[in-house]
């Protein structure tokens, strides 16, 4: 017995015959029912059950003589696409020739048990137009020749940038590779399209049409993949398809040092969705993520695949979602609302353990607190003031992976972080500026960059206080009337901080202050202490900011001051 392969067109099973004379016995491998059916050369014909030889069909051939027969054999694509069942499959290699077994196979990695040669050995490479047999524990249709995604350019691209989406497609395609173990045959990519606007695209057929934004691919291709699974055939309900497509964008974006999931998730996605109550009103795409990623949490990424194979097998998506998760689509309702209650909220540093991508094993998040006290420069409390916690490394005020708190009724605050070192910012209710702490001295400091560091470690909380004063002021003309353009100067030593309006309002620590007002950077005069300006710093008053705010602060200007 030989075992070889029929890589050539459908043929009925006289065409073997006739091609190697010396053929007196073929058998071919049903992998439907798991065993060989056969047809055998007679003196009337040939006999058997086998009637029909298919491209990719493995087969054993058995030969009469003591000299080797040579078969020539005519290759077809079609002998390289195979539809692989669970179990024993005997099929034809149509790869690249000579290629090392667990590469030739690592698009079925996720299913492959093992694979065996005429010897039933583990082959060490593969050779094309030879057979093979492969143990799989699930069904797939296999295309053994990867072809790159094709791309059409709908405009007119520079050469730089044509290879820019090259790369950028291929990126995408070897990440997924990585970390499903197959590849999409057949994809297209038009680039470009005039009709799209925005970051956006769509995906129809395998043909993935896209305006000039790259980011959209890395979701759109998640929808070939659901075709590839599924044959094009069943169609699950589009929370599934677009959670499952925004969460792998996601993790895709995670990886490539993009974006950090477990910050997008709690500071974008959850709170978005949480905002549409979770209830599917046109492409609440961000409720569909938070879906998907509960089953991930509890299930892990495996059976997201797992699931549009069971799709294809069973013809309804409810049979197959409880097939893979173990539970009705009801029951997972349940599960997805108990989740919600206990979700952290995002304006909390800590946990930060359910906001991560993957299935973790279950663990005691370890937490630590800042916590204090804000007051005004006599010790009142301040209420209602924002307090925000800045992982030491941010640089702007905006950084969405701070921890958020308020102010209560004494002035106190508490935050918790993960342990590390951290910045603090607070705004007031009133003020449209954020100011930082700068913590040694207990001034406040207008720059990130220079604020102080807090640590924040164990279980003793970090406590800091933060008294504030608020020097506010207006200056009118003798109408009544703000002076367009004219802009405040604080000064405190060396440190100035300007405001545009002719209204005027700081947040600023203990310490004696000056105010000067310019006009298109020309210095027109310095507070004089009562309601006017004075001209020269060394004879502007100063202002005493010890133990109370500054808000009466009321500067009448001449009519020859004018900044237009």
């Amino acid at each position: 017995l030989n075992l070889g392969g029929w890589t050539e067109d459908e043929a009925s099973i006289e065409a073997i015959f006739d091609a190697i004379p010396e053929l007196d016995l073929v058998y071919a491998w049903d992998a439907e029912s798991q065993w060989f059916r056969w047809a055998v050369r007679t003196d009337t014909g040939v006999l058997g059950d086998l009637k029909t030889l298919t491209p990719g069909m493995g087969l054993w051939l058995s030969v009469t003589g003591e000299e080797a027969v040579p078969w020539t054999r005519q290759f077809v694509e079609e002998a390289a696409v195979a539809r692989l069942t669970e179990g024993w499959n005997l099929l034809v290699w149509g790869g690249e020739d000579g290629i090392a077994t667990r590469d030739g196979l690592r698009d079925i990695e996720d299913i492959l048990i093992t694979a065996l040669d005429e010897d039933y050995r583990w082959p060490l490479s593969l050779t094309r137009g030879d057979a093979f047999w492969l143990d799989l524990s699930g069904a797939r249709e296999w295309n053994q020749v990867y072809e790159p995604p094709q791309i059409e350019f709908l405009a007119d691209f520079s050469q730089e940038h044509r290879n820019e989406v090259r790369e950028h497609v291929d990126d995408v395609v070897a990440f997924y590779f990585q970390r499903l173990g197959f590849r999409v045959p057949g994809v297209v990519v038009r680039y470009g399209d005039p009709d799209i606007f925005g970051c956006s695209g769509y995906h129809k057929a395998f043909v993935i049409t896209m305006a000039v934004c790259l980011e959209i691919f890395a979701h759109e291709y998640v929808h070939a993949i659901q075709e590839h699974l599924t044959g094009g055939g069943q169609r699950p309900p589009s929370w599934f398809r677009e959670g499952d497509a925004n969460f792998w964008a996601a993790v895709y974006k995670d990886a490539r040092g993009e974006l950090d999931y477990a910050q997008n998730l709690r500071e974008l996605v959850l709170p978005l969705a949480r905002s549409e109550g979770f209830v599917s009103r046109g492409f609440t795409y961000d409720s569909y993520h938070i879906h998907v990623h509960v089953l991930v949490k509890r299930e892990g990424t495996e059976k997201l695949a797992e699931f549009y194979r069971q799709a294809a097998r069973l013809g309804d998506w409810q049979l197959a979602f409880e097939e893979t998760y173990g539970m009705t689509f009801d029951e997972f309702n349940v599960v997805f609302a108990q989740e919600m209650l206990v979700a952290p909220d995002p304006s909390d540093g800590c946990p930060v353990s359910w906001f991560e991508p993957e299935k973790t094993p279950e663990r005691q998040e370890v937490c630590a607190k800042i916590e204090g006290r804000v007051t005004d420069l006599a010790g009142n409390p301040r209420v209602g003031v924002d307090v925000r916690a800045y992982p030491d490394g941010s640089t702007r005020f905006g950084d969405p992976s701070a921890a958020t708190g308020e102010s209560s009724a004494d002035g106190s605050f508490s935050l918790n972080v993960p342990p590390g070192a951290y910045k603090l910012a607070l705004r007031p209710p009133t003020a449209t500026d954020r100011f930082v702490l700068y913590h040694e001295d207990r001034t406040i400091e207008t720059s990130i960059g220079h604020a102080d560091v807090i640590r924040a470690v164990g279980s003793d909380p970090a406590t800091i206080e933060i008294a504030y004063g608020v020097l506010s002021g207006v200056v009118l003309t003798d109408e009544g009337q703000p002076v367009p353009g004219l802009r405040a100067a604080l000064h405190q030593g060396l440190h100035i901080r300007y405001k545009r309006e002719g209204a005027f309002t700081y947040i600023v620590g203990r310490g004696t202050f000056t105010l000067e007002f310019h006009c298109n950077f020309r210095t027109v005069g310095w507070y004089d202490g009562e309601t006017g300006l004075v001209q020269g710093k060394s004879r502007a008053a100063p202002i005493v900011m010890e133990d109370a705010d500054r808000t009466d602060i009321s500067i009448t200007v001449p009519p020859s001051i004018r900044c237009e």
